[in-house]
């Protein structure tokens, strides 16, 4: 189980699970999709942790792969946790605007040592043509 407070990390760790309680079962995803009227990519998103299940979808699998109680207990608490917002969700208000105050200076800076850059290495390439006529 992860011990991290990421929920995509939560998320990747469920459809881990998932796919680890699929495959020994030999199962396609076009099988799993059939049986519970489910597209075959809804199912691989949950496996990638692209997206998380909700827990009908968790208890639904579950049923499926015939997973005891108590393993069907832990994967719809991990999908409980995956559905939560990540810890930085909080911290939103602060997170500066690059495009006022220092992260405009910033930008211009490195804006214009670019084009420094761009613009000396036209001369080099331009000399060198010079020196072969």
């Amino acid at each position: 189980m992860v011990n991290d407070n990421s929920s995509t990390l939560r998320q990747r760790e469920l459809g881990k699970q998932l796919r680890g309680l699929r495959n020994p079962r030999g199962l396609t995803l076009d099988e799993v999709a059939q049986c519970l009227e489910w597209s075959a990519t809804k199912i691989s998103r949950f496996e990638t942790g692209l997206r998380c299940p909700t827990l009908r979808d968790v208890r639904d699998l579950c049923y499926l792969y015939k997973v005891s109680e108590p393993g069907c207990v832990k994967l719809m608490a991990l999908a409980q946790e995956a559905q939560k917002q990540g810890w930085w969700t909080e911290y939103d208000d602060l997170i500066l605007d690059p495009f006022s105050g220092v992260g405009t200076t910033l930008m211009r800076l490195e804006a214009s040592r670019c084009t420094s850059y761009r613009h000396s290495s036209r001369r080099r390439s331009m000399r060198g043509r010079q020196s072969k006529i």
